[in-house]
């Protein structure tokens, strides 16, 4: 019938493998997947009003710009982003490409399953373009969940759909809920990737890259990690400060400047709730990061 006649059908169908297992081979560190769901907070509310300007003085001027055609092309241009620039997005290399698959891509939500780190990384990535495409009128929640690859994807994918509802009960939504659905667990985006990646994670890579016996380093963790959890029992503050200070090499040593700060940082975290939670949640992420085959899943 002719070329004329064909439509260009969008679809959201980047994928780096189908078999669950190598996406969780691809994993750093602990070899797991995670599960994203993402969906864009309070789109029916932009649906109704978000063409009304409530404070115009005359009924002609508030519902000047509420059209059929405007709301036909901020539907259009919702579905283009989940299903035409997220494959643009997702396959933007830097260093590797993202062992992540899409599941589903469409409307308003996403769904995808992928290598754990890489599903971290994808939707922190989603979530920034998403902000910058809607000119920061528009912002998504999100639910990442991290299960072994024989755990069935069904399961998984009805228990990241709670930390997803999760994230939007949280004041203002705009936030992501990783692990567990608990409040402590549950951060605005630009809190996520500043305070929890940017800052506490990245601190906690720079030390113990510095660190010669990686298995010392890590039985550390855990026991800091525990005293973190149990901040409440008074002595804990204490014990805190005395694993600190047994790290602490000589002050002609080269590494005593990382201590310095290390130590102060994370003494400083401990002793505020909010850092402190962060601070946990940036172990989580370094613990797996760092773990090996055959280790026990102490965190």
């Amino acid at each position: 019938v002719g070329a004329h006649y064909a439509s260009q059908l969008f679809v959201g169908e980047y994928h780096d493998s189908n078999r669950i297992n190598e996406l969780a081979e691809k994993s750093t560190g602990i070899s797991r997947i995670a599960v994203c769901r993402m969906d864009v907070d309070d789109l029916g509310k932009a649906f109704i009003s978000g063409f009304e300007r409530p404070h115009a003085a005359a009924a002609e001027d508030q519902y000047k710009y509420v059209t059929i055609s405007r709301t036909a092309s901020f539907s259009r241009q919702m579905s283009r982003f989940f299903k035409y620039y997220i494959n643009s997005i997702l396959a933007r290399v830097t260093k590797d490409a993202l062992a992540v698959t899409i599941v589903y891509s469409g409307g308003d939500d996403v769904f995808l399953v992928g290598a754990w780190d890489h599903i971290l990384e994808a939707a922190m990535r989603i979530q920034e373009d998403f902000q910058t495409y809607t000119c920061h009128t528009l912002h998504l929640s999100a639910g990442i969940l991290l299960k072994n690859a024989k755990y069935p994807i069904r399961r998984s994918a009805s228990e990241a759909a709670e930390l997803e509802a999760f994230a939007k009960s949280h004041d203002g939504k705009n936030a992501v809920t990783i692990f567990e659905a608990s409040a402590q667990q549950t951060y605005p985006w630009q809190i996520f990737q500043d305070k929890v990646i940017n800052e506490k994670q990245n601190l906690l890579e720079r030390f113990f890259a510095n660190q010669e016996d990686a298995e010392r380093g890590k039985a550390f963790l855990y026991r800091l990690l525990d005293l973190l959890r149990n901040s409440e029992q008074r002595i804990n503050l204490a014990r805190f400060a005395y694993l600190l200070a047994r790290l602490e090499p000589k002050k002609n040593n080269p590494s005593y400047a990382m201590y310095a700060e290390f130590s102060k940082q994370m003494y400083q975290w401990y002793r505020n709730p909010t850092d402190r939670q962060q601070l946990i949640t940036a172990i989580y992420i370094y613990v797996y990061q760092t773990r090996m085959k055959g280790d026990t899943d102490r965190a």
